[in-house]
């Protein structure tokens, strides 16, 4: 799974370093935002290269569906966006006309996240 680049954005920051360290022992590269208007001012604005962009959905200043669709506008198209709730999944799968590729309930099943970013 090296060389594969993983956006991380999450605003609790323990679930967030608890994540960077699993996906620090397979990935070469994850890069962590705390909330949407941070991954997007500092990375996605820029036009930095993602394979997989990780978000939680509910997030102050700008949340993980808002982060999606700003991703999907802005040339993200092909990027895998995996979206994290602590619950409502199916409801929050159709607030929206675009869609993550994979929605998980937290807390995170790592071994389910992981099989799912080897696919990329």
């Amino acid at each position: 799974m090296n060389n594969i680049k993983v956006l991380l954005v999450e605003d609790d920051m323990a679930v967030r370093l608890h994540i960077n360290s699993v996906l620090s022992k397979n990935f070469c590269e994850v890069t962590m935002a705390s909330d949407g208007e941070e991954a997007i001012e500092k990375h996605l604005s820029q036009k930095a290269q993602f394979d997989v962009i990780i978000t939680d959905i509910m997030m102050p200043k700008l949340n993980g569906l808002e982060l999606l669709q700003y991703a999907r506008k802005e040339g993200y198209e092909n990027t895998k966006m995996i979206g994290m709730t602590s619950g409502f999944s199916s409801y929050l799968g159709s607030l929206t006309t675009e869609k993550f590729d994979l929605l998980l309930t937290k807390p995170v099943d790592f071994e389910h996240l992981l099989k799912e970013i080897q696919a990329v």
